[in-house]
């Protein structure tokens, strides 16, 4: 394989006003896709939900956020259970550098590895967010939709849902990322 990007993106438990503290959130959905340089466009795609375990029952706002329901957290696979599946799943793409929207999405890996010593690891990753940012000249990261609609595109799918965050965010790659892999 030619190299590319694991472009990935997580959701997780959250409420209004910092009721959830940050080191309290934990992972409830993984969303993944595959973007391959030779094929120049996405190859593959993985999504798995999570089961949380400090707060089990999602709030109110999480669950009106996110779209997820409580069921498909209370049936899905453990934190290190869903890391294992998903490490398996992109360790077939070996070289590709991991993608996400801003940092929030490798804190929270780092988060969730430190706490239940998962060893997965996430490098190197890109910032594409922080490349957008650079790549036009703006004082302030833009949110995703707005990177989408400068570049001609718009969100497809449910914000806030792990695999449709990160198709989207797959269809900056061409404009932010050129021809590098990195």
């Amino acid at each position: 394989m030619g190299g590319g990007f694991i472009v990935f993106d997580l959701e997780t438990t959250c409420d209004r006003g910092g009721k959830i503290p940050r080191f309290e959130q934990e992972i409830i959905e993984i969303g993944a896709v595959i973007w391959d340089q030779e094929a120049n466009g996405v190859i593959d795609s993985f999504q798995n939900f999570v089961r949380p375990i400090i707060h089990p029952e999602l709030s109110d706002y999480c669950l009106s956020l996110t779209g997820i329901k409580q069921r498909q957290v209370d049936s899905a696979q453990s934190i290190e259970e869903a890391m294992m599946k998903f490490a398996t799943w992109f360790g077939q793409y070996r070289g590709f550098t991991f993608t996400s929207w801003g940092d929030f999405d490798i804190e929270m890996v780092n988060l969730e590895n430190n706490r239940y010593g998962i060893e997965v690891d996430f490098q190197p990753h890109l910032n594409l967010k922080n490349r957008a940012k650079k790549s036009l000249k703006l004082n302030k990261s833009p949110g995703l939709r707005d990177a989408l609609k400068y570049f001609g595109h718009d969100f497809d799918g449910k914000h806030h849902r792990a695999l449709d965050d990160a198709e989207n965010i797959a269809k900056l790659i061409p404009f932010l990322c050129h021809s590098e892999n990195q």
